[in-house]
């Protein structure tokens, strides 16, 4: 398994990943959510932007060559409320149910971690 920064050639698997996450959402939790959002010129601007921003965050997880996770997430502006300037904040993630169990999020994860605490 390679855990790494996600590259804009990466873009079509990483939106594919999140739309499969929005068709789960909306079957079991919010059919509120649009489901064309992922390849919309919004969602795609999202998605491109969270890949080359300094500000942003994307890593995918890799197994024999294949994008089987990814995970986004960024820093921003801290809300009035907080004591502290910035936040980061994981925005979404999925891993493939076939790869699950075998430590892709959690490494997607502690990937982000280390991305925040050095940022």
């Amino acid at each position: 398994m390679i855990i790494r920064r996600a590259e804009i050639d990466d873009l079509q698997r990483i939106q594919e990943l999140n739309l499969l996450l929005f068709q789960k959402e909306i079957k079991e939790y919010d059919d509120t959510l649009n489901e064309t959002w992922t390849f919309s010129e919004i969602g795609t601007n999202y998605y491109s932007e969270k890949i080359t921003s300094s500000d942003g965050f994307v890593a995918v997880a890799e197994i024999d060559g294949q994008i089987v996770g990814y995970l986004v997430g960024g820093i921003s502006e801290s809300p009035s409320y907080r004591k502290i300037n910035k936040i980061a904040e994981l925005e979404n993630m999925l891993v493939l149910e076939k790869f699950r169990g075998k430590g892709c999020g959690s490494r997607l994860i502690e990937s982000f971690i280390q991305w925040s605490r050095e940022k």
